[in-house]
């Protein structure tokens, strides 16, 4: 075999793995990887005069999750309405448990983003897979789990996830530079005001660990 012509096996083999590399960073980040996001702006998942008592940040370790919390918390005195972000078309709605208790996680999509809503207790009206919803619109109602100590208190709660869809799950984002201005100037008041009693110190931050400045 003339020497040009191992010069075009190895050439064939060099463009066959790039073309491995590429489809695997395909199907692990998703079309975003290889052709950018889309830009989007969000909203935060409740309406203004539903603003939380509590937060636990993105990224935050803790025992349940020793790599970083993969979602923002946000609790509440009692059911919360929870809303689309954007426009988007439910995608998902699947059965879990929290505290062996049962709860709905939703979905909602536009494009490559995702906007996930775990913990719920009950959908909002109309709200099925396949459903397309503006933002604004009445997602669900936050999961209530209620205490034993102090009387029995109720604590209202949803684990909000911002990202893009992947295969096989999803990539998680910091959802900082997509919210619109009204709802990053609520969020940074919220954690002003609830971190001066927020004693974990790897979650200083509303995106902390591998999740600060990720935005892409």
């Amino acid at each position: 075999m003339r020497w040009f012509t191992w010069v075009g096996v190895v050439l064939m083999g060099l463009v066959m793995l790039v073309l491995l590399i590429a489809c695997i960073s395909w199907l692990k980040f998703g079309p975003v990887a290889l052709f950018g996001h889309t830009p989007i702006t969000i909203t935060l998942p409740y309406r203004e005069e539903d603003e939380p008592r509590g937060m636990l940040p993105l990224g935050e370790v803790e025992e349940v999750h020793p790599g970083g919390h993969p979602g923002i918390d946000f609790q509440w005195d009692y059911a919360a309405p929870l809303i689309a972000t954007f426009d988007g078309t439910i995608t998902r709605i699947e059965k879990a448990e929290d505290m062996g208790e049962p709860v709905l996680y939703v979905t909602l999509q536009q494009g490559e983003h995702t906007s996930t809503y775990k913990e719920l207790d009950a959908l909002g009206p109309g709200i099925a897979k396949g459903v397309t919803v503006k933002q604004g619109d009445v997602i669900g109602y936050p999961h209530g789990h209620t205490f034993s100590d102090g009387g029995g208190h109720t604590s209202y709660q949803v684990h909000w996830e911002f990202g893009y869809a992947s295969f096989p799950g999803s990539i998680r984002l910091c959802p900082l530079t997509y919210f619109d201005t009204d709802s990053l100037a609520r969020i940074n008041a919220l954690w002003a005001e609830i971190k001066p009693g927020h004693a974990n110190p790897t979650g200083q931050q509303i995106c902390n660990g591998e999740y600060d400045g990720k935005n892409q």
